[in-house]
């Protein structure tokens, strides 16, 4: 419910742009210094998203999309 409401607030291009600054600091730069645990379980739509896609870290990437880190 919480996080339903966070999302009317912000409305989806906020949470769009939030998606895109997640995975471009999260998941795409060369170095993850904290990969396996630097999308927390809960806390904002997004990351509940990004496990579910499993686009948390590289790790479930690959074992998800067979897309090699």
């Amino acid at each position: 419910k919480r996080d339903n409401e966070y999302i009317a607030e912000k409305g989806l291009a906020t949470i769009r742009k939030h998606a895109e600054d997640f995975v471009a600091k999260r998941l795409a730069p060369a170095v993850i210094p904290n990969d396996g645990k630097q999308t927390p379980m809960r806390g904002h739509p997004v990351f509940i998203a990004q496990h579910a896609t499993g686009c948390c870290c590289r790790g479930c990437f690959f074992k998800w999309h067979h897309i090699p880190a």
